[in-house]
């Protein structure tokens, strides 16, 4: 449903080369970007940017994700991106997305949980105190309510180990958001990854990884009736600096995810 309210921003973009698979649609990880500039520019627009917040000893951090995906976008398909901030839930703020083809007709929706951190107490605060007296609040969500607290995995059945480089740094000199679901979806099965597309991603980010790290990601597959489908649970874990009885006491865990297959 397209909206037209003064609220909701929209940005068009168009999907470039490098944006896409080798089957020519859109990658997930190139959707997300598109998402995660949208919400930033309508921030920059709000004046409630990571470089604007930074100037009050301030931060965004993003703690919940929900994508779901209809449609995929194509190689040089225009998308256009509605989003806007969808409510408070104590810490969090809410904001939700739709994806439009040219048609504007839907092709998927988003939905994510922000905190805001005070850089001086690396804490968050309650979200009331950045939006107070500000009229920009849309109560209408575009999927589900506030992503749910996803569990860890269990018994991993792949791993893989990835270092963190200089250009998968945001802002906040932490690892972004796109780097860290590039990981996740890198140990799917080939197999799947050929038969089936992403339909569903849910990410929960606990803490951050920095230049020079070292990250696991693992993976194990669900019991699930429904053989069309196929449901993953996802980890990505800090690991530690050298060995020793030091090194169970130093892995940190980064970011839970779940995804769907069909």
């Amino acid at each position: 449903m397209w909206l037209e309210n003064k609220k909701v921003w929209s940005e068009t973009y168009r999907v470039r080369s490098y944006d896409i698979d080798k089957e020519q649609k859109a990658s997930v990880q190139s959707i997300c970007r598109y998402l995660f500039d949208a919400a930033g520019n309508h921030a920059d627009a709000l004046g409630l940017s990571v470089p604007q917040l930074f100037k009050k000893g301030l931060t965004w951090m993003l703690s919940r994700f929900f994508l779901q995906i209809h449609s995929y976008p194509r190689w040089r398909d225009e998308l256009i991106i509605q989003t806007w901030p969808s409510g408070i839930e104590r810490f969090f703020a809410l904001r939700d997305f739709i994806i439009f083809n040219s048609r504007k007709e839907v092709v998927g929706v988003a939905t994510s949980a922000w905190l805001i951190i005070d850089l001086k107490l690396h804490r968050p605060l309650p979200a009331v105190k950045l939006f107070n007296n500000q009229d920009i609040l849309l109560d209408y969500r575009s999927s589900k309510a506030l992503p749910a607290k996803l569990p860890p995995v269990d018994k991993s059945q792949k791993k893989q180990d990835f270092n963190v480089r200089y250009s998968d740094l945001d802002l906040n000199e932490h690892v972004t958001s796109a780097s860290y679901i590039d990981w996740l979806l890198e140990i799917i099965p080939a197999a799947v990854r050929k038969e089936k597309l992403l339909t569903e991603l849910e990410l929960n980010f606990i803490s951050e990884a920095m230049y020079g790290d070292s990250v696991k990601a693992m993976v194990e597959e669900q019991e699930y009736t429904e053989k069309a489908e196929r449901l993953f649970n996802h980890s990505l874990i800090k690991n530690p600096n050298g060995g020793g009885a030091e090194a169970n006491y130093n892995r940190r865990e980064l970011v839970r995810a779940k995804s769907r297959w069909s």
